[in-house]
């Protein structure tokens, strides 16, 4: 049903943004991760492995954008070039296990309101 005088029209809600910050996917990826029951170290090695296609223990954005996909979170470039440089504390272009390890082990920690250290 339309109006046919524009100012008798219902505003419409503007729709909801999609996120391009990391910690925002961070947070949606410890989500999806915590349902599977990967969230230990050992579970995160797998889901690594999983991520890193070609073997070579680093995952540049190809492969996370599909290892993305496999795990149940769809990104688009932009939101993969977010997360992509979220994860790369060295600025290599790629995401190494450490690296990996430290952006989720750390956001659930902050998240759950925990204190920690890493040594």
């Amino acid at each position: 049903m339309t109006a046919s005088d524009a100012k008798a029209a219902e505003p419409v809600a503007a729709p909801k943004s999609v996120s391009y910050d990391g910690a925002t996917l961070i947070k949606d990826i410890k989500d999806t991760l915590c349902k599977r029951n990967s969230l230990s170290i050992r579970g995160l090695a797998q889901v690594f492995k999983q991520i890193d296609a070609n073997k070579n223990r680093c995952v540049d954005i190809s492969e996370l954008e599909s290892g993305m996909r496999i795990i149940g979170i769809n990104l688009n470039d932009e939101q993969c070039s977010a997360l992509l440089k979220f994860f790369d504390k060295d600025n290599s272009g790629t995401i190494n296990f450490d690296e990996f390890l430290v952006c989720i082990r750390v956001s659930i920690l902050t998240f759950e309101n925990h204190s920690f250290s890493l040594f």
